[in-house]
């Protein structure tokens, strides 16, 4: 899904232009981006109880960009992370509103798509010598497959299952706790 591929990409860029600390409370400003596309794309009921979260959050988020200085760099890199998590409203919103019937086929699909897609510009990164592979050994790709599968499939296949038995705003809310 280049959604999901856009949100994260922006993200990891984010991280060489701010501090480790401004993308992860900048990111989870993703929840008022949630909140506000769910009641204006989903139609879902406004609560108060959902809006204080997010001013919670918010609040956080301006406080860190408050201090984490005022030189350009990391300004530019704040908006960036806050893009990245607008990004992440979007596929959040877009799991809802499509609601796939089987979750576990709608990640493997999108693992299939961004395996697909992406091999050929790691291959072309490896010979280009942007990227340097040859030191990747068997056991640390092995490793890098066990963690891949153990944290990010498993994390994100729950998270898809929040956002399917709650709403996308408690779900995002939730992951910012």
């Amino acid at each position: 899904c280049p959604l999901w591929f856009i949100a994260n990409y922006t993200y990891n860029v984010s991280l060489a232009m701010t501090s480790l600390t401004s993308s992860t409370v900048i990111s989870s400003s993703s929840s008022a981006f949630t909140l506000l596309l769910s009641l204006w794309l989903l139609r879902e009921p406004f609560a108060w109880a959902k809006l204080a979260g997010v001013a919670f959050c918010w609040a956080g988020n301006v406080l860190t960009c408050v201090k984490d200085g005022g030189n350009a760099g990391s300004w530019l890199g704040d908006a960036v992370c806050a893009l990245s998590a607008l990004m992440y409203a979007v596929y959040t919103i877009t799991i809802r509103y499509f609601e796939p019937a089987d979750v576990s086929l709608f990640f493997g699909l999108l693992g299939l798509f961004n395996a697909l897609l992406l091999a050929p510009l790691v291959v072309a990164l490896h010979v280009s010598g942007a990227e340097e592979l040859s030191s990747l050994s068997a056991p640390i790709f092995g490793l890098l497959v066990t963690k891949g599968l153990a944290d990010n499939v498993l994390s994100d296949y729950l998270w898809a299952q929040a956002v399917l038995l709650t709403s996308p705003a408690v779900a995002t809310v939730g992951l910012s706790l």
